[in-house]
């Protein structure tokens, strides 16, 4: 894909979810660094993985959510947590589109979609 010389990159949330390795990150990690290299996004992660401060080291903005588990909150209370912040961040940051990494869709992520229709969200599954 190349860059229409007139476009500015997107500035694309990249949300991974807490998976037990580095793989959902990574992956989001990859992305953030070849459309910035490409010129196509202005990326901003979103993880719940303590490996943010990796990520940090390596000039990428992200921000942390702690998980449910850690928060120690119920199934419902959480996404809505998620979805809470989500939504900050993407108006907070004037977020164009939002991707989520993970291997099913968090509810989270479906509250904060329904709550910014305007912004497309897109979905990667392993």
């Amino acid at each position: 894909m190349q860059k229409n010389p007139d476009q500015q990159p997107r500035k694309t949330l990249l949300i991974s979810s807490n998976g037990g390795g580095l793989g959902h990150l990574s992956r989001q990690v990859a992305i953030s660094l070849a459309g910035s290299a490409a010129e196509l996004l202005s990326p901003l992660i979103l993880t719940m993985s303590k490996g943010s401060d990796a990520v940090r080291q390596m000039g990428l903005n992200v921000e942390y959510v702690p998980s449910r588990r850690e928060k120690e909150m119920s199934f419902s209370n959480w996404h809505r947590f998620l979805s809470s912040n989500i939504v900050e961040i993407v108006r907070r940051n004037n977020i164009e589109v939002v991707h989520f990494d993970g291997v099913s869709i968090y509810p989270g992520v479906v509250l904060a979609s329904m709550e910014l229709p305007d912004i497309p969200f897109a979905w990667t599954r392993r």
